[in-house]
């Protein structure tokens, strides 16, 4: 297991395992993220993989997602599955969703009638759920998901052709969009630290830069361990010698928080790894 930063975390993972063993925890991305920080998977997320290959928001219950199959698929690689059937057919699943910019109509009509959004339709990721268009937040986990597996799809290119489209002029990324009627939009730090982590292996890019200035920046000011955890292991990507000092403040951030959710608390534990966690490694 990687070293941990200070001593006391190890009551965090003792606290997360208890909240595993006495919680009715349902919600994937929560899963997802304790199988991650403990590197073993619950039994509960292995078994919501849905017939089609996806998982949904909720183990049992709601639509396929791609966020959450990427979240559960990773899960899986490292805790060491990579191979079974059900990995095959979650990647068949995903590679044939699409953002629905990606159509011909959908592209006409982004290019020449529907002007209040401001995006290049021809550059196309994942959507959160079938039928909508693309967002960050899908197509940065598809991307982490696809490089931990070691997989190869013709899609990955334009992934991150379209996740560098989106960036916001003042640098980092929105939810989807980088400007609306006009009027761009604000970066959140949580969808900037994801694009980051996808865009670690890309070659130099503007976006890139101002998106790490923004987030180092916005970082000494966050309030939310959820957040703060998020971009110290996207910092820590691209400036591994540059987030000691954040990683102490998450972890005091921590400790006085009292009581946190279960995805924040396996978060901040994979955040407060030394160094952080690596999302583009395959399984360790």
């Amino acid at each position: 297991m990687p070293r941990l930063i200070r001593i006391s975390v190890v009551d965090l993972r003792e606290h997360l395992l208890h909240k595993l063993a006495t919680q009715h925890v349902i919600e994937i991305e929560a899963l997802s993220l304790a199988a991650l920080a403990l590197r073993r998977v619950p039994s509960l997320l292995a078994g919501s993989q849905l017939p089609c290959g996806a998982w949904p928001p909720y183990a049992h219950h709601g639509p396929p997602s791609v966020f959450h199959t990427c979240l559960a698929l990773l899960a899986l690689r490292r805790g060491g599955i990579g191979r079974e059937a059900g990995i095959d057919q979650a990647f068949s699943w995903l590679e044939a969703v699409r953002g629905i910019e990606s159509h011909w109509f959908w592209q006409w009509k982004f290019r020449l009638v529907d002007r209040a959004v401001s995006f290049n339709p021809l550059k196309s990721g994942w959507p959160w759920f079938e039928g909508t268009i693309s967002w960050v937040a899908p197509t940065a986990m598809a991307l982490l998901a696809w490089r931990a597996f070691g997989k190869e799809s013709a899609r990955l290119s334009c992934a991150e052709e379209m996740i560098l489209d989106r960036g916001c002029p003042a640098g980092g990324w929105n939810a989807g969009n980088s400007v609306v009627m006009g009027v761009p939009l604000e970066p959140h730090p949580d969808f900037t630290a994801m694009a980051l982590l996808a865009l670690s292996s890309t070659p130099s890019h503007p976006a890139i830069s101002k998106a790490l200035d923004y987030l180092w920046d916005r970082a000494q000011r966050l309030s939310s361990a959820y957040s703060l955890a998020w971009a110290v292991m996207a910092l820590a990507a691209h400036w591994p010698d540059s987030v000691g000092g954040l990683q102490e403040r998450l972890h005091t951030r921590v400790a006085n928080r009292g009581e946190l959710p279960l995805r924040t608390l396996a978060l901040c534990l994979l955040a407060l790894e030394e160094p952080a966690f690596d999302w583009r490694a395959s399984a360790q």
